[in-house]
């Protein structure tokens, strides 16, 4: 999941007259990951017209998900699918955060999850099997660089590129019916370079938009991911703030001569520290 960007920081009494005759405003920002993110939850640092030193985020976050996979079998394709709200009960084990450095207009991020999510499924093949488990696990970890491309006082817009890369292993086991049971496995490490950009808004001082979009895989039609995120965060403090959006992450990848499909879709919530 992305990190996410967070409202602009605004100050009182001295420190804000230094920056009206300095002619600069000193916006500061957390950022979400993740996921939701992941991030993608999404992550993005001030641009400041002096050079402010190095500033950090981490970000932890929960993303909750509906999971959809589709993959081929030698009997035919298994579709599973777990909405949101059954993402818990069928959710073995997960991990997801992410981490921002920033100075000045570029900024370099890094996100990962972990899932686990297992699902038991009516099979497609009548009667010769009774039911379908599906066990996906899926390692996400993404790094990105990220440039300050344009900046007005509420609006932001970052520039990314950078790396995504996946530990994927799908089960699936088939109980028996007419034939025996059996169990198939698909399971490979890869790395895909993503592009992608994202902006922010700022509605008030206390509350941000942000919006957040990436592509990647370039190795035929099989061998693809993408993710968008769109968040709000409320900022308590120069340090604290709390995030709350969707994200929605596709993966595609053609694994031992099978077609894998991954779909992660749903609500991701956190809570941004920066340093």
């Amino acid at each position: 999941m992305f990190p996410m960007i967070s409202p602009v920081s605004r100050h009182n009494g001295p420190r804000s007259c230094n920056r009206n005759r300095k002619g600069t405003t000193l916006m500061k920002n957390l950022s979400l990951t993740s996921l939701l993110s992941t991030g993608l939850l999404l992550a993005a640092g001030p641009l400041a017209a002096q050079d402010t030193g190095w500033e950090f985020t981490i970000t932890p976050y929960a993303w909750l998900p509906g999971l959809s996979t589709s993959v081929d079998t030698r009997f035919g394709t298994v579709d599973s699918d777990t909405s949101g709200s059954d993402a818990l009960s069928d959710l073995d084990f997960a991990f997801m955060g992410s981490a921002e450095a920033r100075k000045g207009r570029w900024g370099a991020i890094v996100d990962v999850i972990y899932s686990d999510l297992s699902q038991t499924e009516d099979t497609p093949f009548g009667r010769l099997f009774s039911s379908a488990k599906v066990d996906t696990k899926v390692m996400a970890l993404s790094g990105y660089a990220a440039f300050r491309a344009y900046e007005t006082d509420r609006f932001k817009l970052d520039l990314l590129g950078g790396f995504r890369y996946y530990d994927a292993k799908v089960d699936v086991s088939f109980a028996p019916g007419r034939l025996p049971g059996e169990s198939r496995e698909l399971s490979e490490s890869w790395t895909d370079p993503v592009f992608g950009a994202r902006g922010s808004f700022a509605f008030t001082d206390k509350w941000v938009g942000t919006a957040a979009f990436d592509f990647g895989g370039f190795d035929g039609s099989n061998d693809s991911t993408w993710q968008a995120l769109a968040t709000v965060a409320y900022r308590f403090n120069d340090n604290w703030s709390v995030l709350g959006g969707w994200r929605y992450l596709d993966i595609q990848k053609e694994i031992d001569g099978r077609d894998l499909q991954v779909q992660l879709n749903g609500p991701a919530i956190g809570v941004s520290y920066r340093f």
